[in-house]
């Protein structure tokens, strides 16, 4: 591992962690911590989170959704990280785009649609003339993420020196799920695959998942569709919530209790809804895949937690 971003790993983490320890520290005595110095110090986690780059926005959107670790302060603004990561200069990612997809592409937006941990998308007009979502991966994201996952591996451990036992057993978990998967999120042509499969198994559900116009290894060009993100205040002012909670609620649980691949990211950030009530998703590098013996498992557990069998 390169020792200059080890030490910028250290160096910017190490604040975070010590003040986070201090929180959870106080909140296990039964102490009432300011919200204020909670949101200010959330908001100094993120903003290392993003200075340190992709792998650890990676992260960050993994723990948005983890309450059992972080307060509910961090998990808010851990939510800035769905929208406001900042995009690599078109000229760093125009010549892949061009390269692996240029035959069926005739325009690319130099400006970003949006950017996420792994990658960004771009609007586009392909050579038939339809709207398109270009997707393509950060330059030299596959190194960066091999290097900080091997940075990680090794000081993890270390940081009982830091934590609680328990909170660091969490976070081992958290970790060899993150780096068992990410790799995946990388390929478009997984993508493209999971895609297609979930699409199938959520027909009739009243939900749009953009067509596939071509998948290479680092771009994936889709159909733009036009949609409102779930969260927005347009879709709240617009749109029933707890039945549109419901139908959220039931896009994601249906193919994890009846199907064989489900969407395994379903934060707010790949959700959202279109004028006529549709729910769209986007980003299917993330997904799992269920056996036959593991869903029929699953289904009883349900069927027992909700009859209240001890």
């Amino acid at each position: 591992m390169a020792i200059s971003r080890t030490l910028t790993i250290i160096k910017k983490l190490t604040p975070r962690l010590l003040k986070y320890r201090n929180f959870r520290r106080r909140i296990l005595r039964g102490e009432t911590i300011p919200k204020e110095e909670l949101e200010e110090e959330a908001k100094k986690f993120v903003d290392t989170m993003i200075e340190l780059g992709p792998t650890f926005i990676k992260l960050g959107q993994v723990l948005s959704v983890r309450a059992d670790v972080l307060p509910q302060e961090y998990m808010k603004e851990l939510q800035r990280l769905q929208d406001e990561v900042p995009p690599a200069p078109f000229e760093q990612v125009k010549d892949v785009i061009l390269k692996e997809a240029g035959d069926v592409i005739d325009y690319v937006d130099p400006e970003p649609l949006a950017a996420a941990s792994l990658g960004q998308v771009h609007k586009g007009i392909g050579k038939d003339g339809r709207k398109l979502a270009i997707k393509v991966n950060r330059p030299g994201v596959e190194d960066l993420l091999k290097e900080d996952i091997s940075v990680i591996k090794t000081f993890l451990p270390l940081t009982r020196l830091i934590l609680d036992s328990s909170l660091v057993e969490t976070l081992k978990l958290i970790f060899r799920q993150f780096s068992s998967r990410i790799f995946d999120e990388l390929n478009y042509e997984k993508e493209a695959f999971y895609t297609s499969k979930i699409r199938n198994e959520l027909e009739g559900f009243r939900v749009r998942i953009p067509e596939t116009v071509k998948a290479t290894r680092h771009v994936l060009v889709m159909e733009y569709v036009d949609a409102m993100k779930i969260t927005s205040q347009e879709v709240l002012n617009k749109f029933d919530r707890k039945a549109l909670a419901w139908r959220v609620f039931k896009v994601f649980i249906y193919p994890v209790l009846t199907g064989e691949y489900f969407h395994a990211d379903p934060h707010p950030g790949n959700i959202a809804v279109d004028e006529k009530g549709n729910i769209v998703l986007y980003d299917f590098g993330m997904a799992g895949y269920i056996d036959r013996e593991t869903r029929i498992k699953l289904l009883r557990m349900y069927v027992t937690i909700s009859r209240g069998i001890p």
